[in-house]
């Protein structure tokens, strides 16, 4: 085979292999605004080149595109050169959700661009894979509510629900066994009492923060896998609570109703 044999060869490798030429050169925005804190971030090549965290709890609007500018200009790229913008998609607050996701549709569309959505549990059970036991990833909801989702060895061992903390607490104290793992905000904000349980770890602080790179990296995994556009359908996962007359309103568990992602 000669020089011109193996080129061509090369050329029709590489136009078989789309998500190679995606993986390798796609600068894709990570956005998360479904909890407290907001967090954009932009990866080219597998390496975070910007990421902006900031007080989401009032006027998400007004901060993030001035975040998003912020992200542009450290990673020193024009917004005319992302491929892919990929957004958190909740459970998490309502209106929050609305504004990440409603921003991220303008961005896409505006650019031509595709864009992908990525439930916000999978930010944190995705950065402790590594797990043996179970893992627990919880988001805060109000108060006096939690979002959780258990997974082990991969796999989902329970779906996802929102539920009262002190009663989940309480189980979970009840059901304490060796090796389980709690990370997210929810589990930050209740360092303490989950410490205080038998064989409880809770995650260090950097990794229930939320992460703008860490959406991007599963926005183009999960484009990667399936070339899918989700600007026309995307929509908020919200947890939906149902309360029977004959439940009181105490002991009440909110189930999941998840929108189209």
């Amino acid at each position: 085979m000669n020089i011109a044999e193996s080129a061509l060869g090369v050329k029709h490798w590489l136009q078989r292999s789309p998500s190679f030429l995606t993986m390798l050169s796609m600068h894709v925005l990570g956005i998360e605004t479904s909890g407290e804190m907001g967090s954009v971030g932009i990866i080219s090549r597998g390496k975070t080149l910007a990421e902006i965290n900031f007080a989401a709890t009032l006027k998400q609007g007004e901060k993030l595109f001035p975040a998003v500018d912020s992200a542009l200009k450290l990673a020193e790229i024009d917004k005319t050169e992302l491929g892919l913008i990929s957004v958190a998609t909740g459970p998490g607050s309502f209106t929050g959700l609305r504004i990440g996701i409603a921003s991220a549709k303008g961005m896409a569309q505006a650019l031509e661009i595709p864009l992908v959505g990525v439930p916000s549990f999978d930010i944190y059970t995705s950065a402790a894979s590594y797990w043996g036991g179970k893992i627990w990833a919880l988001l805060p909801d109000r108060k006096d509510w939690i979002y959780t989702q258990c997974f082990k060895s991969g796999q989902m061992a329970e779906a996802a629900q929102a539920v009262l903390v002190e009663h989940w607490l309480q189980r979970i104290g009840n059901e304490a066994q060796e090796n389980m793992f709690f990370i997210g905000p929810g589990a930050e904000s209740h360092r303490k009492r989950l410490e205080s349980i038998k064989g409880a770890i809770v995650a260090p602080q950097r990794l229930n923060e939320p992460s703008g790179t860490a959406i991007a990296k599963l926005g183009l995994e999960r484009f990667d896998r399936d070339s899918v556009n989700q600007i026309r359908d995307i929509e908020p996962l919200y947890l939906q609570a149902l309360m029977p007359d004959t439940v009181k309103p105490a002991k009440t568990t909110k189930i999941i109703q998840f929108g189209r992602s």
